[in-house]
């Protein structure tokens, strides 16, 4: 009886149209993401179409995208929820 190969199984798939809605509530796009996460545009691209990525990549997605800020018209448009309002704090004197 012979084994069934192992595929390992490393990274993950981006859901397209969450990725999508991240970068419109940014008012950014394809290209725009390759350029800042430093990324070739054929991976951003894969990204977008729900492709197995890399963790290193999914990391780099991510973390640019947590540096970028969103615009609070362009995510309620695509259905991102309201950004929370920071709350002040008050100093005892």
């Amino acid at each position: 009886m012979r084994r069934k190969t192992y595929t390992r199984r490393e990274g993950a798939r981006l859901n397209p149209d969450a990725l999508d809605a991240q970068l419109i509530a940014r008012g950014i796009g394809t290209r725009d993401l390759a350029k800042l996460t430093g990324l070739d545009l054929g991976t951003i691209t894969d990204a977008r179409q729900g492709h197995r990525l890399r963790k290193s990549t999914v990391l780099k997605i991510v973390a640019v995208l947590d540096k970028l800020p969103v615009n609070p018209t362009l995510g309620a448009l695509v259905g991102l929820p309201a950004p929370e309002k920071k709350k002040r704090t008050t100093r005892a004197a």
